[in-house]
């Protein structure tokens, strides 16, 4: 019995003494990171580990665990953001690789499209396109909200000086916080 354990944690200790320290996994994504082809600096790192293991590639050498936490649709494909002139070109391109086109914006110069996850290195390298990003959705947080800015606007002054506070009045908001050019 003592010997059955002893081989047992033998084996364990390693197998846990293969795996990569955490510091050489941080070295390995660095090293990953700056070796990247311009074509794959196009892409979002997480954009890029997803196509890796759609291609049956190891998403990052060196860090054995990491995984794209970015998941197709139920169709195959994700939706990614397009830093592009939009053109009739690059729409056929988009479908001829199993995906569709979404949205696009002449004015921003931006596409949205939905792809297969194994096309978006194909994508990247089409010419004109300077970036591929993940397609973000839109949050929409609805009802009462107090927050710093309440107090710093002094809107909680001016509700008790007016006798206000904002019952039936719809705000909409608009950010461009998210900028990803």
């Amino acid at each position: 019995m003592k010997r059955l354990i002893f081989s047992s944690l033998l084996v364990a200790t390693c197998a846990h003494a293969t795996e990569p320290t955490l510091r050489e996994q941080f070295t390995a994504i660095r090293e990953a990171k700056a070796s990247r082809t311009p074509i794959e600096r196009k892409l979002d790192s997480e954009l890029l580990l997803l196509c890796r293991e759609s291609c049956g590639e190891v998403p990052m050498p060196g860090a054995p665990h990491l995984r794209a936490r970015l998941r197709p649709k139920a169709d195959g494909c994700v939706t990614v953001d397009l830093k592009v002139k939009p053109s009739a070109e690059l729409r056929a391109a988009i479908e001829q690789m199993g995906g569709e086109v979404v949205y696009e914006s002449v004015n921003f110069d931006s596409v949205r499209a939905s792809v297969p996850p194994a096309a978006l290195l194909r994508l990247a390298s089409r010419p004109g396109i300077k970036r591929v990003s993940r397609g973000f959705k839109p949050t929409a947080h609805t009802g009462s909200v107090t927050s710093e800015g309440d107090k710093a606007h002094r809107a909680d002054v001016a509700r008790v000086d007016f006798g206000v506070d904002g019952t039936g009045v719809k705000v909409g908001v608009i950010s461009d916080s998210a900028d990803f050019s």
